[in-house]
């Protein structure tokens, strides 16, 4: 739990744009049969990536990285060996063990539009 806490007060992406429609984004949502979810943070300063692992068994998984990011670092996991992974072509691979959680700092953010209100 310290380390989360930790985790938590050093990412200003994990809260800083709660309240703004591009501090997050679903990289994968598409994956209910595998029990795995991708989600992007974002702030001024940095872009992070969480995978998610909640089902019982050890899967196989690559997710895009968001904005063209070509590079992502491990800096906090669930368990204590974390797995390899890799990075080829903006994709992100690895090895997800049981019930597993993962953030990768990707990058200094790339200046994402604002996209306009909808005028009706």
């Amino acid at each position: 739990m310290k380390a989360l806490n930790h985790l938590y007060l050093n990412s200003p992406a994990l809260s800083e744009e709660d309240y703004d429609k591009n501090g997050f984004a679903w990289s994968d949502c598409h994956q209910e049969d595998k029990l795995i979810y991708a989600v992007t943070r974002r702030s001024r300063k940095q872009t992070l990536m969480t995978v998610f692992n909640f089902n019982n068994q050890e899967q196989v998984y690559a997710v895009d990285l968001p904005d063209g990011s070509r590079k992502a670092n491990l800096i906090f996991s669930t368990i204590d060996n974390a797995p390899s992974y890799s990075v080829d072509n903006g994709k992100l691979s690895m090895t997800l063990p049981p019930y597993s959680a993962f953030v990768f700092y990707v990058s200094e953010p790339v200046k994402v539009p604002v996209q306009p209100d909808s005028k009706e």
